[in-house]
């Protein structure tokens, strides 16, 4: 099959640019990777995850925003029954409002927990010739939005998303004639 969609390796972040975290990094490091990579007005985000890295520079697992705030907050995050506090609204529950004013205690906590404490499993891994249609398979099948890329079995970097769809979403548009805006393919 020919065609003209992309491979990983064309659109991949470079392990360099993509934030990482050691093992034994304390959750304020985590918290501290996230953070530093936003937009210039700093109201956003880029990453939402960080890689977990032994000293072998071996991916070892993921940390993302979930997993910090469950390692903080273990008892408000855990899917469970919760009873709804009488004296608020009813859209918060019991622990939330217990919470209220006791948010910056609770991370100062962070320092004493570590990446390799929170983290998940670490994200399925492609190489660098994947097709970017079968890592977008790999990422739904697996409920991942982010897959390791490697290059001859050495960790490359991470491909998002994100960025597949944007790369993918170019072919559902065609230019306007009378104009640069795009309008959907139906």
């Amino acid at each position: 099959m020919t065609s003209d969609i992309s491979v990983t390796g064309e659109i991949f972040i470079p392990v360099g640019n993509y934030p990482c975290v050691y093992e034994g990094d304390s959750l304020r490091t985590c918290v501290e990777r996230l953070l530093e990579k936003s937009s210039d007005d700093g109201r956003h985000l880029y990453y939402e995850w960080l890689l977990v890295i032994d000293l072998a520079n071996v991916v070892v697992g993921s940390v993302n925003y979930i997993d910090i705030l469950k390692t903080l907050f273990p008892f408000l995050l855990t899917p469970d029954e919760s009873h709804v506090f009488s004296g608020k609204s009813q859209r918060f529950s019991d622990l939330s409002v217990l919470l209220e004013g006791r948010f910056e205690k609770a991370c100062r906590r962070q320092a004493k927990m570590t990446a390799g404490g929170s983290m998940s499993a670490p994200p399925p891994s492609i190489s660098t010739d994947t097709h970017l249609l079968h890592a977008l398979e790999i990422m739904v099948s697996s409920g991942n939005s982010i897959l390791t890329v490697t290059e001859n079995q050495v960790l490359a970097g991470v491909v998002r998303m994100s960025d597949v769809f944007k790369h993918l979403g170019s072919y559902c548009t065609l230019p306007r004639a009378d104009s640069s805006q795009s309008v959907p393919v139906l």
